[in-house]
């Protein structure tokens, strides 16, 4: 049972699910053209996301942006943020991802954790990114927990046959969510597009081939002046 005064004065939940490996300008919009109506008609909406690049990343940004996250924001991790940070650290040495694309992450998720704590929900029934707890994560944003209730939307937007979109959606439909919205675009994967290379799109008036100042990038935290993001 639900039982807190957060999800008693909420509206309804829309949850996230893309990929992160390969996006172009095309997903981008078409996660803004999904929660932009949504953000701008609806006060008491949440959304959620499960803390990843590529989709989690675009559409964190635009929470951070355009609503409330104090209200409005939920991010669900696999494990501690800390554990969380250290295997994306050993992605950048495996050459899975960029410098760039880790301190991306990392900036977001620190800037979240300093000014919204409660957004962030660190599992602790895993110490280790995986597979089975990057699953277990997907069905805990579809379902919810003690503290957060069942989502009431899922946006999936599964590019060229993402296994963990596709258990994402399929968990939303063993749940009888109310909307199950599937997006499947094709995108060829190529040194362009692949998220970990130049992505050549501007989002929100910034370029993501540039290095983001974190300062610039969220108005409240520029606000509140230079404020150490570093995690322990």
């Amino acid at each position: 049972m639900v039982s807190s005064r957060k999800n008693q004065d909420q509206g309804r939940v829309y949850a996230v699910t893309a990929s992160w490996r390969t996006i172009d300008e095309k997903l981008v919009e078409a996660i803004g053209n999904d929660l932009v109506p949504v953000i701008d008609k609806e006060n008491n909406a949440v959304f959620r996301f499960g803390g990843a690049l590529g989709g989690d990343w675009i559409g964190t940004d635009i929470v951070l942006r355009r609503a409330n996250p104090n209200k409005q924001l939920e991010i669900f991790l696999p494990t501690p943020l800390k554990i969380y940070l250290e295997y994306y650290k050993r992605r950048v040495e495996e050459g899975e991802i960029t410098s760039h694309q880790y301190n991306m992450l990392e900036e977001q998720l620190g800037y979240v954790k300093q000014l919204f704590p409660n957004a962030i929900t660190e599992s602790r029934s895993f110490t280790e990114v995986t597979q089975q707890s990057y699953f277990a994560r997907n069905k805990r944003v579809i379902r919810g927990d003690s503290k957060h209730k069942p989502i009431d939307v899922l946006f999936a937007y599964q590019v060229n046959d993402s296994e963990g979109v596709w258990q994402a959606y399929q968990e939303a439909l063993r749940r009888d969510v109310l909307e199950v919205h599937l997006r499947r675009p094709k995108i060829k994967e190529t040194k362009k597009n692949q998220s970990h290379k130049i992505l050549d799109y501007a989002l929100n008036g910034f370029s993501l081939n540039e290095p983001i100042n974190i300062l610039e990038t969220y108005p409240l935290l520029r606000d509140s002046g230079n404020l150490d993001i570093t995690l322990p």
